[in-house]
């Protein structure tokens, strides 16, 4: 099994990067019982050719050994208000996922 269903030390964020690369439609978000957006993976459909991992934050801490709290971080948003409601990312994620330029993205804060 080589999808982003594998358990990590880090939680799921609900950021959409892999619904948006999973080229056979086996990630939906769906909200959990927290209340959050969370990533599910039907594995009847899943090709387990590991897309979504490459692109999950929660697999670069855990293969590169990237300390997320130490990071540098911007934020963006989608300039498509149904795509904001609906992504917990404020739909930058399944957008850069997608290897698609920031277009139409707002970016927010100074990046320091």
């Amino acid at each position: 099994m080589k999808n982003i269903a594998v358990p990590t030390k880090s939680q799921c964020s609900g950021c959409g990067a892999c619904v948006s690369v999973c080229a056979a439609s086996a990630i939906r978000l769906d909200i959990n019982p927290y209340g959050y957006y969370q990533a599910y993976v039907d594995e009847n459909k899943c090709l387990s050719c590991g897309l979504c991992q490459n692109v999950c934050a929660r697999f670069l801490e855990e293969t590169a050994g990237v300390d997320m709290r130490k990071s540098r971080f911007f934020a963006l948003q989608s300039s498509q208000s149904e795509t904001v409601r609906r992504c917990s990312s404020g739909g930058a994620g399944g957008r850069n996922a997608r290897g698609r330029e920031a277009g139409g993205n707002r970016r927010r804060g100074n990046g320091r």
